[in-house]
């Protein structure tokens, strides 16, 4: 079936210029992401196989720096079983993000 996930987050002010990104540990099927309401990304599922590789979403653009929080939502997708994320979610970030055109 279908299950949605959603909350709030706090994006740490050290991580503006960086790339950031949510990162799923697992998610039983295929997945979107929302930030702030628009799609950051998607996982489609098309071995089962893939359940067991973690999920990695850009959200950086998508980011309201105004503001304190941000509003995530997850669509998740199961045809089998028992779906959903299975695993924390973790914010993390690496190098500065490239300049903006």
């Amino acid at each position: 079936g279908i299950g949605w996930y959603a909350t709030s987050i706090t994006v740490p002010e050290e991580m503006r210029g960086r790339r950031v990104y949510l990162y799923f540990p697992m998610v039983d099927e295929s997945c979107r992401v929302y930030v702030n309401g628009a799609l950051a990304g998607e996982r489609l599922c098309e071995k089962p196989e893939a359940v067991k590789e973690p999920v990695v979403m850009q959200i950086d653009p998508y980011v309201n720096w105004k503001q304190k929080l941000q509003t995530v939502a997850v669509r998740v997708v199961d045809t089998e079983g028992e779906g959903g994320i299975r695993e924390r979610v973790w914010i993390v970030s690496d190098e500065p993000a490239p300049p903006a055109n």
